[in-house]
């Protein structure tokens, strides 16, 4: 008998290690492929030299122009001297080719192809977090570096990570540029670095979304359960006055009902990230997500198109059809969801009818769009935030928000270069050579 004990207690740990294992794995495969998605990417390559480039500039250089900027180096032993001087070449070569609308010749291109190549060796060894932020570049630049400007770095709590959030923030929405720009700012963004406010869990959710629309399940629910975690158990202060809500006809007017509406609202995004997995286990989380979400909806007396969606799964997966098609009823009279999304309603209730349940869930979050619904509530939010209004008066802080549209025009100037196949170019210019 003690051996039977024995031989089930086995076979028990080695399932529960092997489940573990399993998650385990996936969210490294996931992992892995973020970290292929930014290899290989000349557009984000030239962005992250670009800003090594600005943020490693010495206090007392003038920048005037990408010119000045590139004689002014060359005078000077800088640290990330070589990344800024590849990265000027690059950006004034094909900004040039772009404005004269000459073809690159055969040894421009291969001088851009070497530019380049020393360029992606340079940024492997380097980490743009080793400078100062650029807020601190950008206040000397523009002689701000006063006991005024200072304490109001200290004041926003201003480090590498809040930088790397309010960027990821602002790439949302500069639709032109490519979406590895923002990923590579969520990837350096270090949430456990940033202060425990109410910026650490949207930070999640914020990271959350981003690997959802991407598919990157298991990196979404790593995410989104530090937000949750840093609500539950940081003892999360909320610092500022104004307090944004995130579900309309919802009142927000104490600090508790600010802490219900984000731990709401992360509770869902978990849950419909768990609703997408595979494993039967995660279905059942899923649920659990959803009900700690539609009971705090009820606390800020909430009934809207995330709590009908929410309420909605519940209740297909308990089996309670009347209950969903209330639901779905709402839902389909929602002013956000176009007439597609619509029919979609139309067919979860026809599965529900022949009792089809594994068609109506699988129907009810492939085709309803909520990753949609709730950026368009988080950006809202953030944008509310006291701490960001602020920042946004400020001569560095516009000036560190207008960088991505500004990335997003000298992006836009060289789009008929096609910087991504420069090196299927360079290959058939090697060949034409010989």
């Amino acid at each position: 008998m003690k051996s039977l004990f024995i031989a089930l207690f086995a076979i028990i740990l080695f399932a529960n290690l092997s489940c573990s294992r399993k998650k385990e794995d996936l969210l490294e495969k996931e992992r892995k492929e973020l970290h292929k998605k930014l290899e290989d990417n000349i557009s984000l390559d030239i962005y992250r030299g670009a800003k090594i480039s600005l943020r490693s500039i010495p206090e007392d250089i003038n920048v005037k122009s990408l010119d000045s900027l590139y004689n002014s180096l060359e005078k000077k032993q800088v640290s990330g001297l070589n990344i800024q001087k590849y990265t000027v070449y690059l950006i004034s070569t094909l900004l040039d080719a772009k404005d004269s609308s000459k073809n690159i010749s055969i040894s421009d291109g291969l001088e851009i192809l070497r530019a380049y190549s020393k360029l992606k060796e340079e940024l492997k060894n380097t980490d743009e977090d080793s400078f100062p932020t650029l807020m601190e570049i950008l206040l000397y630049i523009n002689n701000l570096n006063d006991a005024e400007n200072q304490d109001l770095i200290k004041a926003l709590k201003w480090n590498n990570s809040k930088e790397h959030l309010v960027l990821a923030t602002v790439l949302m929405t500069a639709k032109q540029l490519p979406e590895t720009m923002q990923l590579y700012e969520l990837s350096k963004l270090n949430i456990e670095k940033l202060e425990k406010t109410e910026i650490k869990p949207i930070s999640g959710m914020i990271k959350g979304i981003v690997y959802m629309q991407n598919t990157w399940k298991y990196l979404a629910e790593e995410a989104l359960t530090q937000s949750i975690n840093s609500l539950d158990n940081d003892n999360i202060q909320f610092e500022y006055s104004s307090f944004p809500v995130l579900f309309e006809g919802t009142k927000v007017e104490t600090k508790e009902a600010q802490k219900i509406q984000l731990h709401a609202l992360a509770n869902l995004l978990r849950g419909f990230v768990r609703s997408k997995m595979k494993d039967n286990d995660k279905n059942e989380l899923a649920i659990s997500d959803f009900e700690i979400f539609i009971a705090d909806a009820k606390i800020l007396g909430a009934d809207n198109e995330l709590v009908w969606f929410a309420g909605a799964y519940v209740a297909i997966n308990k089996e309670d059809n009347k209950q969903a098609i209330t639901y779905l009823d709402k839902l389909q009279n929602s002013k956000y969801f176009n007439d597609n999304e619509k029919d979609a309603i139309n067919e979860v209730k026809a599965y529900l009818a022949d009792r089809k349940k594994d068609k109506a869930l699988k129907s009810i979050y492939d085709n309803l769009f909520i990753g949609k619904l709730v950026s368009i509530f988080l950006y809202n939010y953030f944008g509310e935030i006291d701490w960001y209004k602020a920042f946004k008066q400020t001569k560095a802080g516009k000036q560190l928000l207008e960088l991505p549209t500004i990335v997003n025009s000298e992006y836009k100037k060289m789009d008929n270069i096609d910087p991504s196949k420069l090196q299927e170019k360079g290959k058939e210019m090697i060949k034409d050579i010989f």
